[in-house]
């Protein structure tokens, strides 16, 4: 069975999942068959970032999923983030990093930039 990328990296970046992990170190090992890893960096750094939104009042009911979504831990789903850029960067630095700029610029801005503002600064210093 198949799912939307957004939501294989919903899953490989949510805390207590009992196959999170396993997940995660497939979707690494296999995701270049169907996106770039400038497309992959992009996936985890909207992940990183989006925080869910509160409904407003006499908005419809959210789903199940979207319920869900609204209970995450934003700080958990950033370490949970980082911790799969972590195996990314130790698993596959030379095939997707090494010798390719753009993508080393890419995840470097985002660690300097976003991740190190954010409270996760340690982490961040630990992957450069």
């Amino acid at each position: 069975k198949s799912a939307p990328v957004e939501r294989l990296v919903q899953l490989m970046t949510m805390e207590g999942l009992e196959y999170q992990r396993e997940l995660a170190n497939i979707v690494l090992m296999t995701f270049r068959y169907y996106l770039t890893v400038p497309r992959m960096l992009e996936q985890l750094i909207v992940r990183y970032c989006v925080a869910a939104p509160c409904p407003l009042p006499g908005e419809e009911t959210p789903s199940t999923e979207d319920r869900h979504a609204l209970q995450e831990n934003p700080p958990q789903v950033r370490g949970c983030v980082l911790r799969v850029l972590r195996e990314w960067v130790a698993k596959y630095y030379e095939y997707d990093f090494e010798g390719q700029p753009r993508h080393l610029e890419l995840l470097t801005g985002f660690l300097r930039n976003t991740a190190a503002c954010t409270g996760h600064g340690r982490d961040a210093s630990a992957l450069l």
